[in-house]
């Protein structure tokens, strides 16, 4: 048999020969014996896989082009993630897999069939109305419902069984309207409010099978065009003087708390579930309501 040394097997495998060494010493390169200080390697023995190296994880953001959606995507890339975006447009970043769906059940399952794995379902509907329930259209209610509740259900009942089997999470990316009123957007609370439930309903049901969920509940940010495209400068101050900090939220806030909830940074949160996170600068937890004229 021919056999070759660690610096050629450095060049054939293109590591070091000190990484060859020490798996050879580990036994993990077939064949290999040492006389003196010198290695044999077979030459035809494979390179081992390096165990130091992890598996990516699988991020997939459901509403992965709007643009809590879009930042929570980006920030996962960069911590050397493979991610998807299921949205009704492509993700701008090209290193991003895109599923571009329609809002049906049957163009959901599609595109997840096209997922092999995943570790993190990040969930972000992105729709929202601004009108008193006297003003509310049928069509309103009806897109609401339809984005903010049924095809987020659909999502998660398409992609359930690999979650279960990565023993992965969810986490919501709800709103804090779920919890406390708006008057001027009925349908928006509602259909949060049954997010927030879905999130404690499966937090309990997946529980079993290691699979955690948790919500988290966005206030209002300054850099969202969603909130800022409703209201001017004035309302926004205030806005701020109703909150106990006296301040409001960016989408980074919000991204932060996604990173930290997932584990993924080194956060020891194997035991979070079911938990409804508020990032709104207190904004649930103060009695003042925002009205608008009947």
């Amino acid at each position: 048999m021919e056999y070759i040394s660690t610096k050629q097997a450095s060049l054939k495998w293109g590591i070091t020969e000190r990484r060859i060494r020490v798996l050879c010493t580990e036994g993990k390169v077939d064949g290999a014996f040492s006389l003196g200080n010198t290695w044999n390697i077979p030459f035809n023995a494979e390179k081992p896989a390096d165990g130091r190296i992890q598996k990516k994880k699988q991020v997939v953001v459901f509403g992965g082009a709007g643009p809590v959606g879009s930042a929570c995507a980006e920030r996962f890339l960069n911590m050397h993630c493979n991610v998807v975006s299921i949205d009704k447009k492509s993700h701008t970043n090209e290193n991003i897999t895109s599923l571009v769906v329609k809002n049906t059940q049957a163009s959901i399952a599609e595109a997840c069939n096209k997922i092999s794995d995943v570790d993190l379902l990040i969930l972000y509907p992105t729709i929202y109305s601004n009108s008193q329930i006297t003003k509310s259209t049928k069509q309103e209610l009806d897109s609401i419902v339809d984005l903010n509740i049924k095809i987020c259900f659909y999502v998660i009942q398409a992609l359930i069984k690999k979650l279960r089997k990565s023993k992965g999470q969810i986490i919501i990316l709800s709103s804090s309207a779920g919890e406390k009123p708006e008057p001027m957007s009925p349908i928006y609370c509602m259909s949060h409010a049954s997010l927030i439930m879905l999130g404690k309903c499966l937090a309990v049901s997946e529980g079993k099978s290691k699979v955690r969920i948790n919500t988290i509940l966005m206030g209002p940010a300054t850099n969202s065009e969603t909130f800022t495209n409703l209201i001017n400068e004035s309302q926004i101050k205030n806005w701020k003087k109703t909150n106990p900090l006296g301040s409001m939220c960016e989408i980074k806030d919000f991204v932060d708390m996604v990173v930290m909830l997932s584990g993924f940074s080194g956060n020891k949160v194997e035991n979070i579930t079911g938990a409804q996170i508020a990032v709104d600068c207190g904004e649930t937890i103060t009695s003042a309501l925002i009205n608008q004229e009947e």
